[in-house]
């Protein structure tokens, strides 16, 4: 057998550190989405911050975030074919948190949950990037398919 095909038996016996990293996005975004859902007032009340008029919106922000947790769950699938999907949950993950401490700095959000979002959102942000490095890596050419 040849190289070239111990590496694809391999990568479709067992789940890369890519496919585990997008799992881990995919259980994330559906049960922050789910979380949204079912209880769209919890995060303002737990981030001491009043309640939004219009609960619906989150509960909208929550369905999203949930489908795109299903978006990452194709993706561990065959990263490579997929890894576009990836690079646009990448630069959601790079963006949120500047929007997360833009709110923080014009004192929107209080100090302790604007930093926790941050934290989490940037550490999606490495991880996801990595994969993405990894996946357009010219000495991954024939891995992740």
């Amino acid at each position: 057998m040849n190289t070239d095909a111990n590496l694809k038996a391999m990568n479709e016996s067992r789940p890369t550190w890519i496919s585990k990293t997008l799992l881990g996005c995919f259980g994330y975004y559906v049960l922050s989405g789910i979380w949204l859902l079912v209880q769209p007032t919890a995060i303002f009340e737990l981030s001491q911050i009043p309640p939004p008029n219009y609960p619906w919106l989150v509960q909208l922000a929550g369905l999203m975030t949930a489908i795109f947790g299903f978006v990452f769950l194709v993706c561990a699938k065959a990263p490579k074919k997929y890894v576009a999907f990836i690079a646009i949950g990448l630069a959601a993950q790079i963006l949120l948190p500047i929007f997360t401490l833009t709110c923080w700095i014009l004192g929107k959000i209080p100090t302790a949950p604007a930093l926790s979002l941050a934290v989490v959102d940037t550490a999606w942000a490495v991880a996801l990037g990595l994969c993405v490095f990894d996946i357009l890596s010219p000495r991954n050419e024939h891995a992740h398919d």
